[in-house]
């Protein structure tokens, strides 16, 4: 989800990180800079356009959107879990 979002110099690899460090969009949403730096591949540069990302209403109202039609942060540990035990064709 959070690559989805388009947040500048997050990409899928570091999408992950985030996910896993933080579990949930209400945690990741209300991170600060040094917060954010603490995940693995997250500098000051990424972080400051975490920030920046959650700084602008629109982007707010995005996500309370998504976060509306059920869709949750989820992290590769809980899609494995998801997938364990299940035949796929």
């Amino acid at each position: 989800m959070i690559y989805g979002l388009g947040i500048r110099m997050v990409g899928e690899r570091t999408a992950q990180f985030l996910a896993e460090h933080f579990g949930s969009m209400e945690e990741f949403e209300k991170a600060s800079v040094e917060e954010l730096q603490a995940v693995n591949e997250v500098g000051p540069r990424i972080a400051e356009s975490i920030v920046e990302f959650f700084s602008i209403a629109a982007n707010r109202k995005l996500v309370e959107r998504l976060r509306d039609a059920d869709l949750t942060l989820t992290g590769k540990e809980a899609a494995r879990d998801e997938a364990c035990g299940k035949r796929l064709c």
